[in-house]
């Protein structure tokens, strides 16, 4: 009985690692996205200021472009993107390792054992007497043969 409410107990319950590393990706995540906005919030203020200091826009922007913007996009993206999805594939993983955990271990306490009666045990016993004397005959018939050709 104790067994059948720990099995629901576990059943019931999600996996509190799992449940971190989502939370963990998805804060990694949120990151990501900021530092995203921040890289193209700080892009547009310093083609501001050049516009300002009287140089043209085409030519500002792009200058910025490929040095500025596309390097601190591609960072965000990548780097905080691929943290973000490793933690929620580990998460994934480990939900599906913890789900086939738990149905081995029903699988494994639901196994059923049949009784053997004292008659089958005695069956066995005779058989493997049966099997050894019959080794044991063989093996002593070879070796008086091999004596017999060997004193010739």
């Amino acid at each position: 009985m104790k067994t059948e409410e720990k099995t629901a107990l576990i059943k019931n319950k999600k996996s509190t690692l799992s449940i971190v590393l989502f939370i963990g990706g998805a804060i990694v995540a949120l990151l990501g996205i900021a530092l995203l906005i921040n890289n193209v919030k700080l892009y547009n203020d310093t083609v501001s200021q050049y516009v300002a200091q009287g140089y043209d826009a085409s030519t500002v922007t792009a200058s910025l472009m490929p040095s500025q913007l596309l390097p601190a996009v591609f960072e965000a993206i990548a780097l905080y993107g691929g943290v973000a999805m490793i933690l929620f594939c580990m998460g994934l993983i480990n939900q599906k390792l913890a789900s086939c955990k738990l149905q081995s271990t029903n699988d494994e306490i639901n196994i059923i054992v049949p009784e053997l009666n004292v008659t089958e045990i005695a069956e066995v016993e005779e058989i493997k007497e049966v099997i050894v004397s019959d080794t044991v005959a063989e093996e002593s018939t070879t070796v008086n043969e091999e004596a017999k050709e060997t004193f010739k």
